[in-house]
């Protein structure tokens, strides 16, 4: 029979192949279906086709004929057989002995072990005697199985003594499996129990998964547990057996395996929810082993996960009965972060490459246990303290919990350091250890939740972990990407650092990679400043205080020199919020060194942007933590150094962009001009009483230095023509303090002299020079010329027409001479720069009258106390020499040149009123010295005949000569007589002088060129009324020149 059955089965294979679609070309004709008339047909069209046709394979339908033909050969056989009698006789009086055994064996109430040893002695042979001939023929079939089942049922099934000998049986004859298995209750013998599964799990290896998996659905391990009352040994021996299983099945066992799969995982779950939590312990470890040696599937971790309250999926919890109390959580957390620990030092491949790279299919189902496991355990000990207790009791039990966390999730999270340094996973795992992360900033925030009061110092110690253990200078930044991700999510809000916290950020931003200092700058932002500084004000010493908002500040200098944290954070508004804050415990050491770091790394077009864009919110921080505009903080003794570094880093950054040819030097311009009013402010309004001086000698300093740096020739000019408009605008600062700084600071001569003039001439600007001259004594003392350089700052002088300088130096020199010689000397120099200064405009003609004034005192006095003969011939000479200046002063035209010769000069650049003033001192002093030889020095010396009509009333009330002059007579008369020749050039430049009477250019002085004449003219006037004829004339034409008033005759 088993024979045509398999002839059948080899008949239907065959029929599958006997036919098969092939490909082939055919070659079709198609045939005219309609003709026109006259057409002549010339035949079919022949068409190539490619398609597929039904293909017959040969050799399959030979075989098909040759099995059909062995088929008929065994019907023809089987035809010619017939049943022995003697075996259906035989079959009856089986069947008839088997029926009154039982009906025997239960009358005697199936106490008779003879009985029952008969029976069960029958059941085996009868199984022993089944063969696959028998199995192949159905009535031969139906005998065995009806008999087999008749004494299985009765004297197999159920009984203690059985169970093991059958499952023998069966494991022997896999084939009989189905006929037997019904017959296996293991149940029933609980002694053996465990032996029986062992056999049973080892069966699914060597006898196939089919019999082992009909023999697993018998163990009912569930009621095993409940009616047995097993001992803890006896229910680990049995869940080791499994584990065994486990391991041999692997992590991804075939599709033959899965069911046997899901029998052991609920056998394992059994085990594990009966008495929980006996072996709770025993199954974790088991599933630890499996995934360590990736024996295990990940279904099963599931399993156990949803069994202990953790959802698979998501890791939060869920409904169960079997919750882990204290104790286990505890203990749970230290196993594993010991096993972790170990796995990850086992071997140098997960010592350098990490974990998850051994373990990459349970990364998931760990992250979940491993953030369930702590979240559980943070819940029970909150609980376990109740709801008194102290601060310091929960900041202990805190960092206790913070010490279990970091060692249950180091081994995934952090480097470990050695003689190699070795990261915790590899690029590739990234998708993996951002699970783990994400699990390890759950249970931190877990910790937060359920320690509200501890919050602040729960992010201490998570900052502290970061920059110390999880951060370093070399880590790659695909490690710090996954720890940001997830750490700024917790609630920084509620962080207030300490200074050691605020040392760390510092430490961190200056030596670890970009991303942790983007890191810190997402975290600042999310700060409670308000908070911090409150507390800090409140609870820290002054010197704590100071080392705090020192560290504070130099964090944002250097996170404002992040563009990406300035354009997409809020660390502006942070910056402008810093800006209100009180920074009155800040030293000035600590930030001279935020403004040279800010300085050193910042872009210098901060310090031109515009009020709403963010770049320039750090130097409004800078600005107020210096103390710019806030009364408080001026009387720090500090503040001055606060100041100086504020300036100092303004304009180096200045310096540093008009360094760029494409900066616009005129915002350059107006920031520094701007920073110079601010100076000026805080030195008027803000500095103690009696510090004016000290404070802006200062603040000069910062700036000149500052300007020394300024390489460039452009942008050096720009500075200094912006200084020098400043101080000729500026009416508060003290322009003393600017000289003498400059003198001190200045490298360049040219400069140094500049600001020197602009200084002076804004200090001159009021009504400085008032009681005879104190204002130029004032300015004379706070002038400094270089020894080393002080030829090249007196040309400089002299070349730039900076003659307010020259004249306090000359009032500086003068003080310190004493003999005739020198004095002359001085005079001497006096001409020099006068003849050698080139005045083309009307701006410094006023400053000549100086050098002019001051000669003529220094004659006037040399005359007073008497000269030498040598010293008379000398002072000629400075005369001489001064007229000589004088004339070329007051000419409408350049006379020099051959332009000038012919009457084509360049037309004078002077005012009339100067213009006037040099002609009439000029054409006085060369009366007063009509030669080389000869000069005036009393009233009534020989003088020319001058009409006395021109002498005006002003000029005699000035010098009385009622003895020698009569108004009374008639204009052409001379009261004294001619006394000598006159002088050719006197006359001339007397005439010249009444020539402009007649010139309408000069008509607004036609008054004043009659009194002149006039008190040219009078003979009682001498070389000792030359500076009252200046002064006489400086007020008249120059009259709030307030710099001049030091001419003024004493």
């Amino acid at each position: 029979m088993y024979k045509h059955v398999a002839l059948n089965a080899d008949y239907l294979e065959l029929l599958l192949h006997q036919y098969s679609n092939q490909s082939v070309e055919k070659v079709v004709e198609i045939s005219c279906q309609r003709y026109r008339p006259g057409h002549k047909c010339k035949g079919p069209a022949e068409i190539s086709v490619q398609c597929e046709e039904k293909t017959e394979d040969m050799i399959t339908k030979r075989k098909i004929a040759g099995n059909r033909d062995d088929c008929l050969q065994l019907l023809f056989e089987c035809e010619t057989m017939r049943a022995s009698p003697v075996a259906c006789k035989a079959a009856v009086h089986v069947e008839n002995i088997i029926l009154f055994l039982l009906k025997k064996y239960r009358s005697d109430g199936q106490g008779s072990t003879n009985l029952t040893l008969l029976g069960t002695s029958l059941f085996y042979h009868l199984v022993s005697k089944i063969s696959e001939d028998t199995r192949q023929y159905p009535p031969t079939t139906q005998f065995f199985t009806s008999c087999v089942d008749v004494l299985g049922q009765e004297f197999v099934a159920g009984k203690p003594n059985q169970s093991l000998r059958l499952l023998d049986t069966i494991l022997q004859s896999p084939r009989l499996s189905g006929m037997l298995a019904p017959h296996f209750t293991p149940n029933a013998s609980p002694d053996i129990f465990t032996k029986l599964h062992c056999k049973v799990v080892e069966a699914a290896w060597t006898r196939g998964t089919d019999v082992a998996f009909m023999l697993l659905t018998k163990f009912d391990v569930q009621l095993w547990l409940v009616d047995s009352n097993l001992s803890l040994s006896a229910r680990a021996q049995f869940l080791e057996g499994i584990a065994q299983a486990l391991y041999v099945i692997g992590q991804t066992p075939d599709s033959e395996m899965q069911m046997i799969m899901g029998i052991y995982k609920k056998h394992v779950m059994y085990l594990l929810r009966y008495q929980f939590p006996d072996l709770y312990g025993n199954v974790m470890k088991m599933l630890l082993k499996g995934a360590a040696d990736q024996s295990i599937t990940v279904d099963l971790w599931n399993t156990f996960l949803q069994t202990v309250g953790c959802d698979p999926t998501s890791g939060e919890d869920r409904e169960s009965k079997c919750q882990l109390h204290l104790a286990q959580l505890r203990d749970t957390v230290g196993s594993l972060s010991v096993f972790f620990l170990q796995l990850r030092m086992s071997t140098s491949a997960h010592l350098l490459f990490g974990l998850y790279s051994r373990l990459p299919s349970y990364i998931f189902a760990l992250a979940n246990w491993l953030g369930f496991v702590t979240r559980k355990y943070i819940i029970a000990v909150r609980k376990s303290l109740g709801d008194e207790q102290t601060n310091s009791v929960t900041e202990k039990v805190v960092y206790d919990l913070w010490q279990e966390i970091t060692a249950l999730f180091g081994p995934w999270i952090k480097p470990l350091g050695g003689p190699q340094f070795s990261w915790p996973w590899i690029d590739s795992d990234g998708m993996y250890a951002l699970q783990m992360v994400q699990k390890f900033s759950k249970s931190v925030e877990v910790l937060i939740k359920h320690f509200p009061g501890q919050t602040s110092y729960t992010l201490a110690l998570l900052w502290s972990y970061y920059a110390t253990v999880l951060s370093s200078p070399k880590i790659p930044e695909h490690f710090l990407n996954s720890y940001h991700a997830q750490f700024t999510l917790l609630p920084w809000d509620k962080y207030i650092p300490t200074l050691e916290d605020f040392d760390l950020m510092l430490k961190v931003r200056e030596t670890h990679p970009p991303a942790s200092a983007s890191f810190i700058g997402r975290i600042v932002n999310l700060l409670p400043w308000q908070q911090i500084f409150k507390k800090a004000q409140s609870s820290q010493s002054p010197d704590s205080n100071c080392r705090l908002q020192r560290n504070i500040l130099c964090l944002f200098v250097q996170l404002s020199c992040d563009k990406f944290l300035l354009e997409f954070t809020n660390l502006a508004d942070l910056l402008e919020e810093a800006s209100t804050f009180s920074w009155d415990n800040l030293d000035a050491e600590g930030f001279s060194e935020a403004t040279k770091w800010y300085q050193t790394n910042c872009d210098p077009a901060n310090v031109v942007a515009d009020t709403s864009d963010p770049a320039g919110c750090m130097l409004r921080l800078l600005k107020s933590a210096a103390g710019f505009g806030t009364v408080a903080l001026s009387s720090s003794p500090e503040v001055v150094t606060k100041h100086c570094a504020y300036i100092h880093c303004l304009m180096l950054m200045l310096c540093e962009l008009a360094r760029c040819k494409e900066v616009d030097l005129t915002r350059v311009s107006a920031v520094f001009s701007a920073l110079l009013t601010e100076c000026e402010a805080v030195t008027v309004t803000g500095a103690p009483a009696g510090s004016h001086s000290y404070y802006t000698t200062r603040m000069w300093t910062e700036i000149f230095s500052a300007l020394n740096c300024c390489s460039v020739p452009w942008a050096t000019a720009a500075f200094f023509k912006t200084l020098q408009c400043w101080i000729m605008e500026s009416t508060n600062l003290l322009q003393l303090c600017a000289i003498a700084t400059a003198s001190a600071s200045l490298a360049d001569v040219g400069h140094m002299v500049a600001v020197t003039e602009a200084c002076l001439e804004s200090y001159f600007f009021t009504d400085r020079a008032s009681s005879d001259g104190a204002g130029w004594t004032n300015a004379a003392r706070a002038l400094v010329v270089p020894e080393l350089t002080r030829t090249d700052f007196i040309n400089s002088c002299v070349q730039d027409c900076c003659l307010l300088t020259l004249f306090a130096y000359s009032l500086q020199t003068l003080a310190d001479m004493q003999g005739l010689q020198q004095k002359m000397q001085l005079m001497d120099w006096l001409l020099y720069w006068l003849k050698n200064t080139n005045t083309s405009s009307s701006e410094n003609e006023a400053k000549l009258l100086l050098l002019i004034g001051k000669l003529l005192q220094l004659i006037d006095s040399q005359l007073y106390f008497g000269m030498e003969e040598n010293a008379r011939n000398h002072s000629v000479e400075l005369l001489q020499g001064i007229v000589q200046k004088l004339v070329v002063l007051g000419e409408d035209k350049a006379s020099a040149g051959l332009l000038g010769a012919i009457g084509l000069g360049r037309k004078s650049a002077h005012s009339i009123r100067f213009r006037f003033l040099c002609r009439a001192m000029a054409s006085f002093l060369a009366t007063q010295a009509p030669s080389y030889a000869q000069l005036r020095l009393q009233p009534g010396a020989p003088i020319s005949v001058i009409d006395s009509s021109q002498l005006g009333a002003s000029y005699k009330a000035a010098v009385p000569c009622t003895d020698i002059v009569s108004e009374s007579l008639p204009i052409q008369v001379i009261i004294t007589p001619p006394l000598g020749k006159p002088s050719d050039t006197a006359m001339q430049y007397l005439n010249q002088l009444k020539a402009l009477l007649k010139n309408r250019a000069y008509s607004t002085v036609h008054d004043d060129v009659v009194a002149a004449s006039a008190y040219i003219a009078n003979p009682q006037h001498c070389m000792k009324n030359a500076p009252q004829l200046l002064w006489k004339l400086i007020t008249e034409h120059f009259p709030n020149t307030y710099y001049l008033l030091v001419l003024k005759p004493s």
